[in-house]
């Protein structure tokens, strides 16, 4: 019993100091590498989507990371421009907001992006948890801290986890889901579908992409 408590406490202890460094690499990554072209247009689109309770800007992606990471922006109040906004079907009017949006707020802009990306990582550390558990679940805990550690030190993952673009979002809610709807699989009550009913949904909105309804009419 002792033996078996220690064990977990050893466990516990070892899977919290590799997610402890994943999230200190991300951060220390979102702080000390410059935006990205698609994050230049991809933060204020996120902050229109609250501003405005609309979807023009950055359509052809889902809005949920550049929501969450916009959060902050609620916030802080910088300075915008609108003026580039463009209401027309097919316009792609982001990149020229996301520069204006720069402009206009100066050095201060990389602290914005250095907070949006930051409060993007909990994605991140969700996905690696749940490959830890689901592969601890199948293989056990050696299997677990492989999965663990291909995931925590992966270049991929810690390239795009980094950013506040959609990409590691979307391999976190999915890694998720799969997971979640695995376990109700094995064990098809209620309180099992509730999660992975909820994560799919929310992947289906994420991925829902605007089309304005001049541009349906038009097709």
């Amino acid at each position: 019993m002792l033996n078996s408590l220690r064990r977990g406490r050893l466990t516990g202890c070892l899977a919290a100091a590799l997610l402890i460094a994943h999230g200190g690499l991300l951060a220390w990554e979102g702080w000390r590498l410059s935006p990205t072209v698609d994050e230049v247009a991809h933060l204020p689109a996120g902050l229109s989507h609250w501003k405005f309770s609309r979807f023009d800007l950055y359509r052809v992606n889902p809005p949920l990371v550049r929501m969450l990471a916009a959060v902050p922006l609620l916030v802080l109040n910088p300075k915008t421009d609108w003026s580039s906004y463009d209401e027309a079907a097919y316009s792609r009017p982001e990149f020229s907001i996301g520069s204006d949006f720069a402009a206009a707020n100066g050095m201060e802009i990389f602290w914005y992006f250095t907070l949006a990306r930051w409060v993007c990582i909990p994605l991140s550390l969700a996905g690696a948890w749940v490959c830890f558990s689901w592969s601890r679940e199948l293989y056990g805990t050696p299997a677990a801290f492989i999965a663990l550690t291909l995931w925590c030190f992966c270049p991929n993952v810690l390239g795009y986890s980094a950013l506040m673009t959609p990409d590691s979002g979307a391999a976190a809610l999915g890694v998720a889901s799969g997971y979640f709807f695995w376990r109700w699989l094995r064990d098809a009550r209620w309180r099992h579908a509730l999660l992975p009913i909820a994560i799919s949904q929310g992947r289906c909105v994420r991925r829902q992409k605007y089309i304005p309804e001049n541009a349906r009419s038009t097709r």
